[in-house]
């Protein structure tokens, strides 16, 4: 079972208990984000850098 379905799975399953699932949707939900955060960064430097290589030229 891959790392996010077994995630999913424990989620669920505490989401039978409100809070606890709440608590664990919550951090699926940060980390998720976080990784989109960082995803843009990158993307963000990758744009500068090319920007930078254009006007050397």
């Amino acid at each position: 079972m891959s790392k996010i379905s077994k995630q999913n799975a424990d989620a669920f399953r505490a989401g039978m208990n409100s809070t606890t699932g709440a608590k664990v949707w919550n951090r699926l939900f940060e980390s998720e984000k976080e990784k989109q955060n960082a995803q843009e960064q990158e993307r963000k430097k990758r744009l500068e850098q090319q920007k930078l290589a254009m006007t050397r030229f």
